[in-house]
């Protein structure tokens, strides 16, 4: 892309000049000691030899920040959340316009929700995607269930995002997309639970500890329950 003179001291560096720019920080005695700071125990030969193989400016984001930022968060914050749910159209680019905290933080932020907010949409427009290509193609019958409808606190409302993510392929408007999947609400109802003391259990160790994650075990534990 031919960018003008003009914006050399505003824009970001483009793939073409990375290698360059690599070998200048490479060179400089300062970041090496920056580096050390920040990954101890890394040897910086070995850094060199990864920064030199990202081609792209979010090969290096992802190589280098995206994990390091979200290890930041877990040792520094209760969390970090970015409400996405406006930002539904993966073909468009955003202009975000926010307060501001920390020079380096509020952006760096922002680009590892971004990465995690693409692949999310991604996954759903995929799925999106097959969802009318087995109704209109392959003439199936398709089950989808909503997270918010699961029997552990009986909160059966619909899910805004499962709509959007039905509603991202198709052809016409929003509605028009939504009738070509001829959707039938199913509600479905157990006098009996066979795992309400399973579920009883792991909403209470939710409740005592913000970080409990249940385990591929006890999903096999309910399920042969």
């Amino acid at each position: 892309m031919n960018i003008p003179a003009e914006f050399n001291e505003i824009r970001p560096y483009t793939p073409e000049e990375l290698p360059q720019i690599y070998e200048e920080l490479i060179a400089d005695p300062a970041f090496r000691t920056v580096v050390e700071s920040v990954m101890p125990g890394v040897p910086f030969e070995g850094l060199a030899m990864k920064m030199r193989q990202c081609k792209t400016n979010l090969e290096f984001q992802k190589a280098f920040f995206y994990g390091l930022l979200w290890d930041l968060v877990k040792k520094t914050a209760n969390g970090l959340t970015f409400d996405c749910s406006a930002l539904s159209d993966l073909t468009r680019n955003y202009t975000f316009i926010s307060n501001h905290r920390d020079i380096i933080l509020d952006s760096a932020f922002l680009s590892i929700l971004l990465i995690d907010m693409r692949q999310k949409l991604q996954a759903s427009a995929l799925m999106s995607r097959y969802m009318h290509f087995a109704m209109k193609e392959k003439h199936e019958n398709l089950w989808i269930a909503q997270r918010q409808g699961r029997a552990k606190d009986s909160n059966d409302r619909t899910q805004d995002s499962v709509l959007k993510m039905m509603a991202m392929a198709g052809e016409g408007d929003v509605t028009e997309r939504l009738k070509e999947l001829n959707i039938v609400p199913l509600a479905i109802s157990y006098e009996y639970d066979p795992c309400d003391f399973l579920k009883a259990k792991e909403m209470q160790q939710k409740r005592d500890d913000e970080h409990f994650q249940k385990s591929p075990e006890d999903a096999l534990n309910n399920m042969q329950t």
